[in-house]
């Protein structure tokens, strides 16, 4: 009997050894504060509740860089949308973003109709009307893709690109 509740109190007290082992592995996978304040980052706390704003992506190294759009709701939630500019226009895809289809030469949101569209002139009207996506990004087509997420959270006024979470 005595034996029996040994074992019971070892298996026990290696399942606890092996949950804080398990514990203080996770705790460090996360990045260290010096890692997260290396991220890049671009202030945001200027773009009001129902305002957007184009920024140059940080990473592109062409001349011509694409463009990140920040979009923030009229409830305050931040979105970013990496765009392709070619030529200085933002590319329209074709089934892909990687696929120009059509220029727009301007590309933003309508807050009261809630959608991103192009209102480029030169674009035929059922472009135009192919060409829009909601506010979260999602197509309103079954022929265009969503738009493209640029990884990274709103943080104290800033978009720190690729942090994961605003903790």
């Amino acid at each position: 009997m005595h034996r029996r509740n040994l074992k019971y109190l070892l298996l026990g007290l290696g399942a606890l050894g092996l949950l804080a082992a398990s514990a203080v592995f996770v705790q460090s996978l996360a990045p260290s504060a010096g890692t997260d304040a290396a991220l890049p980052r671009v202030p945001t706390a200027s773009i009001p509740p129902g305002g957007f704003q184009f920024v140059p992506d940080i990473y592109e190294q062409r001349p011509d860089p694409d463009h990140v759009m920040f979009v923030r709701t009229r409830e305050g939630r931040l979105y970013a949308w990496r765009i392709p500019v070619r030529a200085g226009a933002y590319s329209l895809p074709d089934h892909h973003w990687w696929k120009p289809e059509f220029s727009c030469l301007e590309l933003r949101p309508d807050f009261n109709a809630q959608v991103i569209h192009c209102m480029d002139q030169r674009l035929p009207g059922w472009a135009q009307e192919r060409y829009r996506w909601r506010l979260d990004g999602k197509s309103l087509s079954d022929q265009v893709p969503d738009m493209m997420v640029m990884p990274g959270v709103d943080e104290s006024g800033y978009f720190v690109f690729h942090k994961r979470s605003a903790v």
